[in-house]
């Protein structure tokens, strides 16, 4: 275990404060401030950077890293190919069957505070969790 340690140490020390960090903002800030105050940091430059890199979670750019994979070696790219549709299938069932009810900021906030929204990324007010482009990551 100290080898183990000590083999981490920067790992384990970042992600403690990471974790440190998270768990101070999860308990003292109202559910939905952190978006609020994001939300008034945007820029037309950064609406479109952020568009595009969310779109690399999309499903052209996942086929294009399948392809890529299934290429360069066949097993590691079908191996790629089953765990992305095992993710897929387990984000699905939780978004639409378990937490089905949970809102976006779009419908957290609707009619109380007005959100910039990005000309042209379509807006969706339920199945927020989980983040399939976290997941995707």
């Amino acid at each position: 275990m100290k080898t183990f340690i000590q083999q981490n140490k920067i790992f384990l020390t970042l992600y403690s404060l990471f974790l440190i960090v998270g768990g101070f903002i999860l308990f003292h800030f109202e559910k939905g401030d952190a978006i609020l105050y994001l939300n008034t940091l945007h820029t037309p430059f950064f609406d479109e950077v952020f568009k595009r890199i969310s779109q690399l979670a999309e499903a052209p750019a996942m086929l294009f890293i399948l392809l890529v994979a299934v290429f360069s070696s066949y097993g590691k790219g079908l191996l790629l190919g089953l765990n992305t549709m095992f993710i897929f299938f387990f984000v699905e069932v939780f978004k639409h069957l378990v937490f089905a009810s949970q809102m976006r900021p779009a419908a957290m906030f609707e009619g109380k505070v007005h959100l910039n929204f990005v000309e042209g990324v379509h807006i969706n007010y339920y199945n927020s969790f989980p983040s399939g482009h976290t997941a995707m990551a």
